[in-house]
């Protein structure tokens, strides 16, 4: 019999805090029963399955994420800023909330809309459709590959990666600013 108490809700909360702390993968019905002290099946009462307690990790993922990217300045540069802090403050949710096969069911897919509106918002108001959705995916694959680098200890030199981090936030504002430049001309 599962401990009285035991919700959804706290459940999640256990399982983002193992994400955050040891990875999405450590995230397990056998560790999070270990963690309340019953046994593994007994989470199936709060939980259909693994995937379904590793998408709502996901989309509480995605809450925190797109709440980081509205805290930020509306700038690229600050929204960089917070894009980085909160994959650097939380790796497991950070991970999860990037997967497409987690995202893709229930709030996931509205709140990932949400996140990429956040981002195109940064964006000139006069780039077309197709030059909208490119500039996005320049920014989410280059802030993406940067805090995978990072964390995944890809820059091995000794200079600094925070260096490095601001003269890519100067590149991405450059490729903004010339792409409305080129689209007012063209």
């Amino acid at each position: 019999m599962p401990r009285v108490g035991l919700t959804r809700e706290k459940l999640i909360a256990t399982a983002t805090a193992i994400a955050d702390e040891h990875g999405l993968a450590a995230v397990t019905m056998h560790a999070l029963a270990r963690q309340y002290g019953v046994a593994a099946p007994s989470m199936y009462k709060h939980v259909r399955n693994l995937e379904d307690l590793h998408s709502a990790i996901a989309a509480e993922g995605l809450v925190l994420f797109e709440r980081s990217l509205r805290a930020s300045d509306g700038s690229v540069t600050g929204l960089a800023r917070a894009y980085r802090a909160f994959a650097s403050n939380h790796p497991g949710l950070y991970d999860a909330s990037q997967s497409p096969a987690l995202t893709a069911q229930g709030q996931g897919q509205e709140i990932s809309r949400r996140v990429v509106s956040l981002i195109a918002s940064v964006l000139p108001e006069n780039l077309s459709p197709d030059d909208t959705v490119d500039s996005v995916r320049i920014i989410r694959s280059a802030l993406h590959g940067f805090v995978t680098l990072e964390r995944d200890g890809g820059f091995g030199q000794p200079a600094s990666a925070n260096r490095t981090f601001e003269e890519l936030c100067t590149v991405l504002t450059m490729i903004v600013s010339l792409r409305a430049v080129t689209t007012k001309q063209g």
